[in-house]
């Protein structure tokens, strides 16, 4: 217990301290000169991939799974290396990072379904909501489940597009809707816009691994795929069982995707990183051609491009897969890069620190804009880091 209080006093006076060098940065001027290429407004487009572990990409050190397009942003930008999640489940991380605040502040702390879900307060601000606000043109595509969060954001409706799929991977539905969120999402980038926007390409792959499962449940012979099958992980065996929290010793018990993996062979479990592997592909080609459309236009530019995962998947990890109420690396741990312009770090730099948080998504955007933060937040801005500044 000593050395919990003493972990938490050392975040909070990190904290306070990174807190008061980016205000008094911003005092003196030092965040406001020399961060854009022109004179107006940056545009921002952040790109969501869903349940894509920071493990997953090559860009953080994966030398089997192939992510040439986000590996692409990390080049020409910066990735935080500890960078993590408030929670590794879809509706409570992604109604936490819109609005800056932990799941216990917006009361969203569940998928809902047996659990129903209140929407967040009217009076809690959002990203969208100070954007727009702002003046700036606000536009979601693609996955919402935000019990609200979304507010200030004109959203895209979500709809399906054909994709071809073969008998080894077969289509789910992610991944057709991740193709109409990516039409829309290269219709609005080809347009003249009158006014900088904040657009959002939220992706729905590497998710689509949870359909997989439920397709492949319980004890199954493996049929072929065209790629050599990933070893199994380093940890994959718990050699410390009895000694884990309860909660996880029955997660098989109380988790419809662990049960259903849970008399798998380690045959099985290979042939679920491989298929986790093709859903990372999936969701990686269809940013590419996001990417492709914006560097086409003359808003590429002066656009800040940020990619991000809401949480990451087991991987076979500790014998887990997809994610839930487990708090390991792999489902905490995300990837998290920025590239554009304003970013004064060199490029495709690593940064061991600072220790980041998705609480820290909403003030680092707003810092970036000159827009005004809420002052009742845990998160920072990321600013003086990805100005090169480093405080302490």
């Amino acid at each position: 217990m000593k050395n919990e209080i003493n972990n938490s006093l050392t975040r909070r006076e990190f904290l306070a301290a990174s807190g008061a060098a980016s205000l008094s940065l911003a005092a003196n001027g030092l965040l406001s000169c020399s961060r854009m290429k022109t004179k107006e407004q940056p545009n921002i487009l952040i790109i969501i991939a869903d349940q894509l572990a920071q493990k997953a990409v090559g860009a953080y050190g994966n030398r089997i799974v192939q992510t040439p397009h986000i590996d692409r942003i990390a080049e020409n930008g910066v990735r935080f290396s500890n960078s993590y999640n408030t929670c590794p489940l879809c509706l409570p991380v992604r109604a936490s990072f819109w609005t800056g605040r932990y799941p216990h502040e917006t009361g969203v702390t569940s998928n809902g379904k047996n659990y129903p879900v209140l929407q967040i307060s009217e009076s809690m601000p959002t990203l969208g909501s100070i954007f727009s606000g702002g003046g700036y043109e606000t536009v979601h595509f693609g996955k919402q489940h935000d019990a609200g969060a979304l507010r200030g954001f004109i959203c895209e409706e979500v709809k399906e597009l054909p994709v071809e799929g073969t008998d080894a991977w077969p289509v789910q539905k992610g991944t057709a809707r991740d193709r109409y969120t990516t039409v829309k999402t290269v219709d609005f980038l080809k347009k003249k816009h009158d006014k900088s926007f904040l657009a959002v390409a939220d992706l729905v792959n590497p998710h689509d691994i949870c359909g997989w499962v439920g397709e492949n449940q319980g004890p199954h012979k493996d049929k072929p795929i065209p790629v050599e099958l990933p070893p199994l992980p380093d940890n994959f065996e718990i050699h410390d069982f009895a000694d884990r929290p309860l909660p996880i010793q029955y997660l098989c018990c109380t988790h419809n995707r662990l049960c259903q993996g849970s008399n798998w062979s380690d045959t099985n479990y290979r042939y679920y990183i491989a298929a986790y592997y093709h859903y990372v592909n999936r969701v990686d080609a269809e940013i590419g051609l996001i990417l492709d459309t914006l560097y086409s236009t003359p808003a590429g530019e002066n656009t800040l491009v940020l990619f991000m995962a809401d949480h990451g998947d087991g991987m076979g990890m500790h014998r887990m897969i997809t994610k839930d109420v487990s708090f390991y690396e792999e489902t905490t741990r995300i990837p998290f890069i920025f590239s554009g312009p304003g970013i004064s770090v060199k490029n495709g730099e690593m940064l061991e620190e600072p220790l980041v948080s998705l609480l820290d998504l909403l003030p680092t955007l707003c810092d970036y804009a000159r827009l005004p933060v809420p002052d009742d937040l845990h998160g920072i801005s990321l600013m003086p880091w990805l100005m090169g500044r480093k405080p302490g």
